[in-house]
């Protein structure tokens, strides 16, 4: 066992309080930590691991959803709460999302043109219907035709940012 993971190792156990077991982590495998957000979204560039309580990486050790983050995201939506937030980092910058009913505008996702087994299992069973989001994996909005699965003309494509998520429901943080 190598120093630096002994000494992790054995902070843990004698209850360091300035070293948490995320960091004792990350230190046990060299990596450098980062517990604000702009530093480690420069450091990493790209991270596409987020969920509702934020970054999912052990070099962050942070506050899950960073008090800039929340910010951002409630100059958009009054009222959004610290577990309707989440964040990720592109191009070196951190952006905000806010989570919403469902998380789905957060989610990486992709526009096709066909639809996927899920809708067109969907259309089979609920013909003439319009498919609902907790039924949709795409970007697209979908109604059935009969039992045959169309894209609604209503709703634009949306447009997806460089790394594949919905452009319009993240929101650049500044620091």
């Amino acid at each position: 066992m190598g120093r630096s993971r002994f000494v992790a190792v054995l902070a843990i156990f004698a209850g360091f309080p300035s070293l948490t077991s995320q960091s004792a982590v990350a230190a046990s495998v060299g990596h450098t930590t980062y517990s604000e957000p702009f530093a480690f979204c420069r450091a990493v560039k790209n991270l596409d691991i987020h969920g509702e309580q934020g970054i999912v990486d052990n070099r962050y050790i942070g506050p899950a959803i960073p008090p800039s983050v929340l910010r951002a995201v409630q100059r958009r939506v009054a009222g959004a709460e610290e577990g309707q937030t989440t964040w990720r980092c592109m191009g070196g910058a951190v952006y905000a999302c806010y989570l919403g009913a469902s998380g789905r505008a957060c989610m990486k996702t992709h526009v096709v043109r066909r639809p996927t087994k899920i809708i067109r299992a969907y259309c089979a069973q609920y013909p003439g219907t319009s498919v609902p989001n907790s039924q949709n994996d795409t970007a697209a909005s979908w109604n059935c035709n009969g039992s045959v699965p169309v894209l609604d003309s209503a709703y634009p494509q949306p447009r997806l940012d460089l790394r594949g998520y919905l452009a319009d429901a993240w929101v650049k943080v500044s620091p």
